[in-house]
């Protein structure tokens, strides 16, 4: 199991819209699993959010339906690879992605901005 702690990146980035409940926030990965595990000072066990429902790629099968046909954050690659493509994440999809990241108010914010764009 790897580990890299990346709520510093997080909070240079995104500032105080960052949950100050938050103390940790790390990407991880085994051999087979992809996930962030979250500390946060109301909760007594870490978060873990598994990223495996996250796509890289999306083909359609022989009846039209869509499959995912790779993983936007594959065990077998890099861990600092991995982690800075996650920290590389527009704030709509991580607000989609990791509960907890931001605050209340920052979802409104970020909300807000990505209905704009798309009216």
């Amino acid at each position: 199991m790897e580990k890299i702690e990346i709520l510093g990146e997080f909070k240079k980035k995104y500032g105080e819209m960052i949950n100050p409940m938050l103390t940790s926030f790390k990407y991880c990965q085994s051999d087979d699993k992809a996930f962030t595990e979250m500390i946060l000072t109301d909760q007594s066990d870490p978060l873990i959010i598994d990223l495996y429902f996250i796509a890289g790629g999306i083909d359609l099968d022989e009846n039209g339906e869509e499959i995912v046909t790779t993983r936007m954050f594959d065990p077998n690659k890099d861990l600092i690879d991995n982690a800075k493509q996650l920290i590389d994440f527009d704030e709509f999809s991580l607000i989609n992605c990791i509960d907890h990241l931001f605050t209340p108010k920052a979802i409104e914010g970020i909300i807000d901005r990505y209905s704009k764009t798309i009216k």
